[in-house]
């Protein structure tokens, strides 16, 4: 009977071992999942708040303020192949499908992040939360991409001021 405990004992230990290992070294960078999908939230001190979303089409969202409180977004338009490329390159240089989520309260003084990672490809969902002091370079990157992206989007299609010309200004 003993040996039979020492091989339940060790197939569990090899089960176990074989869940944790991280999600980034099975990934390639060369290959976005056609299917990717982003959300991230942050607060910053202040009551500073953005949501950004990439759907699994590409199609960028931005919301601030109280729309990011409750995490609504408006469409933007859409990422092209580059753009997305760089996301996936964030993604899996940065190690970001395997954070370790942190307590799920903040102490208020610093920056809270939620981020969202879904690929149906073989790698599920990931969801963490990190905040203050600990959190990782990619995270913000993941972030500061995705909301330099939707700032050329809105500024892009938006209709420029028209701006008079030097023989339209009354003097």
């Amino acid at each position: 009977m003993r040996p039979f405990f020492l091989a339940v004992g060790l197939l569990l230990s090899l089960m176990i071992a074989g869940c944790s290992a991280p999600r980034s070294s099975a990934l390639s960078i060369n290959d976005v999942p056609t299917d990717l999908s982003v959300k991230v939230y942050r607060h910053l001190e202040g009551s500073r708040h953005t949501y950004l979303v990439m759907s699994p089409k590409g199609q960028l969202s931005f919301g601030g303020g109280r729309q990011a409180v409750l995490k609504t977004a408006a469409p933007v338009g859409p990422l092209t192949p580059e753009q997305r490329q760089e996301i996936w390159n964030i993604i899996v240089e940065h190690k970001l499908l395997d954070v370790k989520n942190q307590s799920a309260f903040s102490t208020g003084k610093h920056t809270t992040y939620d981020v969202e990672i879904k690929t149906d490809k073989g790698f599920g969902k990931k969801e963490f939360r990190v905040m203050d002091n600990n959190v990782p370079t990619g995270v913000k990157l993941l972030h500061d991409k995705l909301f330099e992206f939707q700032a050329q989007q809105r500024y892009r299609n938006e209709a420029p001021a028209a701006v008079p010309s030097q023989d339209q200004v009354i003097r």
